[in-house]
């Protein structure tokens, strides 16, 4: 009996049947026929290159540069950015929309930053409550013109009714013909007319009061607008520091002249004073202004009233989610860590299953476990079934810059340990995914700390651990609170019961039962 072998191909043992047989069956043979192929072709294409003077090293194509954060769903409009310089582009909303570095200074924009006089606020305050009151009035004008011409037309079509008095003149015995019938028509008219009379009467009226405090209010809308105009608007401002001391200063040197001047002669042993006591008597003397201004042009700095009236785009979380996470800003970095088996994957499936519902598209890294059952179990038990997540099974960081494009607003990386990117890697990758929300997975030490430096725990703006089984702490968050819990498994089993009610089979109807029963 012939001994078995290994295909070169797939190494899986198989029973030859001739002695030079090397694959187990002919698609083995094409597939390694075919990328002995792509090795030949490969190399002939980079022999040709060093020939002709390209053997430069290959460079990787940066992502494409587009608008990533205009396309988040369910995100208000003022946390999106405005079509900015690529610079503002590349670092989201996280810094400080200034203008450019030539900007004219305009009265405006200073009368922005003053402060109006209490005086000016309280006739402001006055002339607005008049103006709306004014609204109002005019408003129940209107509203009384259309009642006044609604009644006119009701009035206007109510129908004649003919009255025993008619059928009298004309020889006709009405009693005969229909009895009372005839008053009683004749009363109906008569109540309903009475009715729409006095309803226009009393709008009518009504209308007259309304004009006369609409000429009220207008009065003394233009007194309060007058008085307005009279007042004056912005406060005085206040003294720089610096002109404070030069006139505190400039008041004190005249003084201390004269009374040098009107002073005796220094006896020789006081004026004996030492290197150091020079020093300080001439640094009195000194002027102790400031050489510049604050430079307000400038758009590394802002003021602090200008950063208060700064906005800041984030997401907005509902339920356990904002309980747990608050309120992250557009580009945001989550790093999770914990023991295996605990449920840092769950966590994060969820997490990904909730982004993709509501804000945008998700690609989750599966560096450790790839496309396999577990995965698949994940996505069954949480009832995930969602066509904007996506899954990459990629082993390694170049694998994610050559393989992940630049269309999606959140990656996971499952994990870090795995793929062996360290905080230099992961910070090349926020450059090169710029517009891209992180939520990275890592292992914890013995301890229950994150594994790694202490440059990775800097680099999150939310760390969450995972120090129990199926329970997720907030130990850093800069968007809530912390010492937060999450509880993994119960929401997955809330998720199974909400599926189980939505696929239950209803109960079959008995042809044979009464139908009142079915009822």
């Amino acid at each position: 009996m012939k001994s078995k072998r290994n295909c070169e191909q797939c190494k899986t043992p198989y029973q030859p049947t001739r002695s030079d047989q090397k694959f187990c069956d002919a698609t083995c043979r094409w597939n390694f026929w075919r990328k002995k192929e792509d090795g030949k072709n490969k190399e002939e294409s980079k022999q040709d290159k060093t020939l002709a003077g390209i053997s430069k090293p290959e460079q990787k194509e940066e992502p494409e540069e587009k608008n990533l954060l205009a396309s988040l769903r369910n995100v208000p409009v003022s946390g999106k950015p405005q079509t900015e310089t690529k610079q503002e582009q590349t670092e989201v909303t996280t810094q400080i929309k200034t203008e450019p570095e030539k900007t004219v200074e305009s009265k405006p924009a200073e009368q922005k930053l003053s402060i109006e006089t209490k005086e000016y606020r309280e006739a402001k305050e006055k002339r607005d409550k008049i103006a709306e009151y004014h609204q109002k009035a005019l408003q129940l004008l209107e509203t009384c013109n259309k009642r006044v011409e609604e009644t006119q037309q009701a009035l206007a079509q109510i129908p004649k009714v003919l009255t025993k008095n008619n059928f009298r003149k004309w020889g006709v015995d009405a009693e005969d013909l229909f009895g009372d019938e005839i008053e009683e028509l004749a009363f109906e008219r008569d109540l309903k007319q009475n009715k729409l009379q006095e309803n226009l009467r009393t709008t009518v009226e009504a209308r007259t009061k309304i004009n006369a405090e609409i000429s009220k209010a207008a009065a003394a809308l233009k007194e309060a607008e007058q008085r307005l105009k009279s007042i004056k608007q912005y406060e005085e401002p206040k003294p720089k520091l610096s002109e404070i001391l030069y006139g505190i200063i400039s008041k004190k040197q005249p003084e201390e002249k004269k009374v040098v001047k009107k002073s005796e002669p220094i006896p020789e042993t006081k004026t004996d004073l030492n290197l150091n006591e020079k020093e300080t008597a001439n640094a009195l003397h000194v002027d102790n202004t400031f050489a510049e201004e604050p430079d307000i042009s400038n758009p590394k700095i802002a003021s602090s009233v200008q950063i208060r009236n700064m906005s800041f785009g984030s997401f907005p979380f509902k339920g356990n989610w904002r309980d747990f996470l608050g309120e992250p800003q557009l580009k945001f970095h989550l790093g999770i860590h914990g023991k295996p088996g605990w449920g840092k994957s769950t966590l994060c499936v969820q997490f990904a299953d909730y982004l993709a519902k509501n804000f945008g598209e998700v690609m989750y890294i599966s560096g450790e476990e790839g496309f396999s059952k577990t995965v698949r179990d994940k996505l069954v038990n949480n009832g995930i079934n969602n066509p904007h997540l996506y899954f990459a099974n990629i082993r390694s960081y170049e694998e994610i810059k050559t393989e992940i494009g630049n269309a999606y607003h959140f990656i996971f990386i499952d994990s870090l340990d795995v793929l062996k990117i360290n905080v230099e890697m992961l910070r090349d990758l926020k450059a090169w995914y710029p517009q891209s929300s992180f939520i990275t997975v890592s292992q914890s030490t013995k301890d229950g700390k994150m594994r790694g430096t202490n440059d990775l725990m800097h680099e999150n703006d939310i760390t969450v651990a995972v120090n129990k089984p199926g329970i997720a702490t907030t130990t850093k968050n800069r968007f809530g609170k912390i010492g937060l819990e999450f509880n993994i498994f119960d929401t997955m089993e809330a998720t199974q019961q909400k599926t189980e009610k939505k696929t239950t089979v209803p109960k079959p109807i008995k042809f044979n039962e009464r139908p009142d029963k079915l009822l």
